[in-house]
């Protein structure tokens, strides 16, 4: 579901919607409020329902973590779908590029000193969200350094799909 926004231009359904007065502005709103809904409450439903099998308690950090984190992912999927043809080009890029990427940050695994990933390990998303990650943990991070990075990211695929969306249809 991440990759998958089924823009109505796929069909030509698209026409009809703009015509009828909705600005492509409230259009991508549209989606991706849609989308970071059914997001959100699949997370929080299996993390209210996991966390307590395994002795862990929902906390409020968390929560907002799992908001902080779905938005970031509703309007990463939406920047995608806007710059593919097809739902599968999406699916295909966005995959590849959350591995890659994930790897690149060192969100898996310790990043060695020195190294060409040491250099660009905080360039990546990834690396930011798992300091939400360590913070819950009890480890000490730059939480405000974390969450900034992470809204800065979120806006920034919003703005580029907006603006790649608009140019889409003034063709």
């Amino acid at each position: 579901i991440l990759y998958r926004f089924y823009f109505d231009d796929r069909t030509g359904i698209d026409k009809r919607i703009y015509l009828s007065g909705v600005s492509n502005l409230s259009y991508i709103l549209q989606q991706v409020l849609l989308n970071f809904l059914v997001l959100f409450i699949i997370n929080l439903i299996g993390c209210v329902m996991m966390l307590p099998i395994f002795g862990l308690e929902v906390s409020w950090k968390l929560i907002l973590y799992i908001f902080l984190v779905v938005q970031f992912a509703a309007n990463f999927g939406m920047f995608l779908s806007t710059i593919t043809k097809k739902n599968q080009g999406a699916l295909l890029i966005g995959t590849m590029l959350s591995v890659l990427t994930m790897l690149l940050s060192g969100a898996l695994f310790t990043v060695k000193k020195g190294t060409l990933q040491d250099k660009i390990h905080n360039l990546f998303p990834q690396y930011y969200i798992s300091n939400l990650g360590k913070d819950i943990d009890g480890h000490s991070v730059d939480l405000t350094r974390s969450i900034l990075v992470i809204v800065v990211y979120t806006l920034l695929f919003f703005f580029f799909a907006n603006y790649i969306q608009s140019k889409r249809m003034e063709e």
